[in-house]
């Protein structure tokens, strides 16, 4: 199994004959140019389809797509907007980009998500709206949230960015409801062609709005816009368990030869009201022909990653790991597979050295980069956040590891929790409501 701990670039999920379609539209649209857009069009329309509410539209990223929302919502530049006290920086990015301020609220367990008594306790009359997440596929209860957008006017925007595909316990699939919802499709996601992103509106009013800010942003230039498909491309062909682990650090060098560029924008460079000016401009219409593609094969896909998903469960379950019911249900698929660990550092050296890929997604509430400073995050701000961003790490679940892969990782995960009893109790206690 491929370690791919230092590929920045993980396409899990686009085939090889994809990789040479995504570099042939690189090389003919650097000469015929990239102005098509019938392909997103039709992606737009399938993706509603699936989702079954509301009217998609697709952006370039789920930042830009989150930025939009937050307009047709009315959110106004000085408006305030809670946030998720331990998400990735992109959502922070999507607020100050707006020219909007945002107010971090902590996490409950053991769902990962906004604290709804805590987001009571945090609205002023400056908060105009809530971006509620669904952390790694685990379903958020809307009803308190509901209530008190109703009480305070507030508007709630669902963040499914990691939880395509989970449903609630209902069965229904989370981002249905009647609040606007985003996904995104960057290079880590469940489906990914390299980037991208889309609203699901539910209001045919905000829809037209949301749509015209999109419009507004206009286009990337050929050079540009060939970058990102051959990076894609290059990315995923390097993201293959059967191939050498030695093309895992091919997308690092380009990046840092400056031949790729990263998914994620640095604060200094997001501080415009309008964020179409700064990273809402269309790439290829390339990119979302293969996210029709992948979007085909979705249900299948989210099929393997809930079977992958059981194996890591069993494992767990079998060295005596106490999993709170929410973690159990049928309903989620789990981008991948986290874990609550006592020694992190010891537990991902242990799965390294078996080469099996962990990942940590962040270090503090906001970014894996420890730039919390950077979005006005002060220290014990999100006490929660704060010890499950010190305690996680996670396990991949996609598609491009065989079922002998998991089985070998599984039986490796069971190793060392069998062989650290403290980190058992740990994690049993943590997801469970004690985090002390």
């Amino acid at each position: 199994m491929l370690n791919t701990r230092n590929n920045l670039f993980p396409l899990q999920n686009v085939t090889t004959s994809e990789s040479i379609g995504l570099l042939t539209a690189s090389a003919t649209g650097l000469l015929t140019g990239f102005g098509s857009t019938k392909h997103r069009s039709k992606f737009e329309d399938e993706f509603a389809n699936y989702v079954g509410a509301g009217e998609a539209i697709g952006f370039p990223s789920g930042r830009s797509s989150l930025a939009a929302l937050l307009i047709a919502n009315g959110v106004e530049p000085g408006g305030e907007v809670l946030l998720t006290g331990m998400t990735c920086e992109a959502v922070p990015q999507a607020v100050l980009a707006i020219g909007a301020t945002y107010k971090w609220v902590d996490i409950n367990l053991p769902l990962l998500a906004m604290n709804p008594e805590l987001a009571a306790d945090a609205v002023t009359p400056a908060t105009q709206a809530i971006v509620v997440q669904h952390s790694f596929g685990l379903s958020v209860d809307l009803e308190p949230f509901r209530t008190l957008a109703t009480q305070r006017n507030l508007a709630i925007i669902e963040d499914c960015c990691i939880a395509l595909g989970s449903s609630y316990p209902d069965g229904t699939l989370i981002g249905t409801g009647e609040f606007d919802a985003f996904w995104s499709f960057e290079v880590t996601k469940t489906m990914s062609a390299g980037w991208g992103g889309i609203a699901m509106v539910k209001d045919p009013e905000r829809a037209a709005r949301t749509r015209s800010i999109r419009d507004s942003a206009g286009k990337h230039g050929r050079v540009r816009s060939a970058q990102t498909l051959s990076q894609a491309a290059i990315s995923a062909m390097c993201y293959r368990p059967q191939l050498t682990g030695l093309l895992a650090y091919v997308p690092p060098l380009l990046d840092k030869l400056g031949v790729f560029r990263s998914s994620e924008l640095r604060t200094g460079g997001m501080q415009s009201q309008t964020p179409v000016e700064r990273y809402g401009a269309a790439g290829p219409d390339s990119t979302w022909k293969y996210l029709i593609h992948q979007l085909k094969r979705l249900p299948q896909q989210l099929k393997r990653i809930q079977e992958n998903n059981r194996v890591y469960i069993a494992a767990l379950e079998s060295v005596g790991v106490e999993l709170p019911p929410a973690w159990l249900a049928d309903t989620n698929v789990f981008l991948r597979m986290p874990l609550i660990v006592l020694e992190r550092e010891a537990f991902e050296a242990h799965m390294w050295r078996h080469n099996v890929d962990t990942g940590r997604w962040l270090d503090w509430p906001v970014s894996v980069y420890n730039t919390q400073n950077a979005f006005n995050y002060s220290p014990g701000e999100c006490p929660v956040g704060e010890s499950v961003a010190r305690s996680i790490s996670n396990v991949p679940t996609h598609i491009a590891m065989s079922k002998k892969d998991i089985e070998s990782a599984s039986i490796d995960v069971a190793d060392y929790f069998n062989a650290n009893n403290d980190a058992v109790d740990f994690m049993s206690r943590f997801l469970n409501g004690d985090s002390e």
